[in-house]
């Protein structure tokens, strides 16, 4: 480095660097285990509504069964897992499906991630 100079670089952003594109997301979700087959298929449903009102396209859901916790979670040692695969433009989706995940009362669980 020459005398005088800064080591430190400047970052400039454009509004095109951040162009909405569609991403694909996954949601595990770990309801209550005394649900029942029937209110389980309600609650999935109802989350995949729920995405589809946030703007989020093609939706698939996949039971993963009845599983042990690695902790106790509202007094329950097992859950019923389900992963939620989904597409969406719009970054605001997964928080807002967490905001709405966090007031469910069938939900002990939950964490998404982006796929790509």
């Amino acid at each position: 480095m020459v005398a005088g100079e800064s080591s430190v670089k400047t970052l400039t952003f454009h509004a095109d660097d951040f162009e909405e594109r569609e991403r694909s997301y996954e949601s595990i979700v770990v309801l209550a285990p005394n649900l029942g087959d029937e209110k389980f298929r309600e609650e999935l449903a109802k989350f995949e509504a729920f995405l589809g009102e946030l703007g989020a396209q093609g939706i698939e859901s996949t039971y993963w069964g009845c599983r042990d916790l690695s902790f106790e979670k509202k007094k329950f040692k097992q859950g019923l897992y389900a992963c939620i695969k989904y597409t969406t433009k719009n970054m605001e989706t997964v928080s807002e499906l967490a905001n709405w995940l966090r007031i469910q009362e069938s939900v002990l669980l939950f964490q998404s991630h982006r796929l790509n």
